[in-house]
């Protein structure tokens, strides 16, 4: 299949709406398919994204949601509707970065991506269009271990310690205007 038609196809899939299937290459050009079908493109930065919750929050982040609508799939729903109604043709949903391998998302992709497909037939029935693109990032890196502890003594631990002496330091009586301290603390013993 050549370039041209393998765009149009591309293009006429983000009007049908729906799961939007196409190679990372491809979504490069994401961007361009929404604006030619005048749809509005949101990007949700998964990278980062652990659990169904955090994915939740990029999405509200992206779409510009308020941040508390809720950590449930019913809120995903309410606010992606929301955001379908608010746009004259359409939507254009990225998930960039999803990392769907993760034990702790591999069940919630599922669930997300049906949602999103509930979504996409609220906008068919609303006379707009919900089309919706997962970048499956596979799992996250292992963290980097920990640095072992070391034992808490160090070099210093067998010197002796100087004795600061902390009586030198203002008193109640000493004269302190606007935060500076008198120059010198003679005076004061003085008129004692």
């Amino acid at each position: 299949m050549t370039q041209g038609k393998s765009a149009a196809r591309h293009l006429r899939d983000l009007r049908e709406g729906g799961a939007l299937t196409m190679a990372v290459s491809e979504a490069g050009q994401l961007a361009e398919m929404a604006s030619q079908a005048e749809m509005a493109l949101f990007v949700a930065d998964c990278d980062r994204a652990r659990n169904r919750s955090a994915v939740l929050r990029a999405i509200a982040k992206a779409v510009d949601y308020p941040l508390f609508f809720g950590g449930d799939l019913e809120a995903l729903y309410d606010c992606l509707c929301d955001t379908v109604t608010e746009q004259k043709t359409g939507v254009v949903l990225w998930l960039s970065h999803l990392h769907s391998a993760d034990p702790a998302l591999e069940d919630e992709v599922v669930n997300i991506e049906a949602v999103c497909a509930d979504v996409a037939e609220f906008a068919r029935d609303n006379g707009r269009a919900f089309a919706y693109y997962f970048e499956h990032a596979g799992r996250h890196a292992e963290p980097d271990t920990l640095p072992v502890a070391v034992s808490s003594r160090d070099q210093y631990d067998d010197e002796e310690e100087e004795d600061i002496d902390f009586d030198d330091s203002l008193d109640e009586d000493d004269d302190v205007e606007d935060g500076e301290v008198s120059d010198s603390d003679d005076d004061d013993e003085d008129e004692r």
